[in-house]
């Protein structure tokens, strides 16, 4: 598989670096294309300060099938999805809330109902009855089993 990699940045600003063996050369993009550059097919996004060695892992995780980029973009898409997907859900998946999916979200990182409670601005009471009426929806045995069963639906990123 060959990967195709994105230089994010000022087209002016960039110097590119040998594409890894076997992979199509780092195409560059300015830093508002990066979504675009992944809609049409970029495997990898990379800073346009990577060097040949993140390019080199870059394109290796491409090809097992592993899409590479910074957080910061994740997050954009994140934001994006979580926008279009409001007031949506999978055919198949439960009807979850938005505050329940925010809940969820936290209790993938592993949060305790305390620190959810102290990030949402919520008591932990609510948490609590959040996360009872996630574990119903998901038909789950505890947080772990909803994490999995929600990440099998497509509804958080691991």
């Amino acid at each position: 598989m060959r990967a195709a990699i994105a230089l994010v940045g000022p087209a002016d600003d960039l110097t590119l670096v040998e594409p890894a063996p076997g992979g199509a050369p780092p195409r560059l993009v300015e830093e508002s294309g990066q979504i675009d550059a992944l809609r049409e097919g970029a495997d990898a996004v990379l800073p346009p300060d990577a060097d040949a060695t993140l390019i080199r892992l870059a394109g290796e995780a491409a090809a097992a099938g592993l899409a590479v980029m910074p957080r910061a973009t994740l997050r954009l898409l994140m934001e994006l999805l979580d926008g279009s997907l409001e007031g949506r859900r999978p055919a198949d998946g439960p009807d979850l809330t938005v505050r329940e999916r925010e809940v969820l979200r936290h209790v993938a990182e592993g949060a305790s109902n305390k620190e959810i409670a102290r990030r949402l601005g919520i008591s932990a009471h609510t948490v609590k009855f959040h996360v009872a009426s996630i574990l119903d929806k998901l038909d789950s045995t505890g947080r772990v089993d909803a994490v999995a069963q929600a990440a099998r639906l497509g509804l958080i990123l691991l």
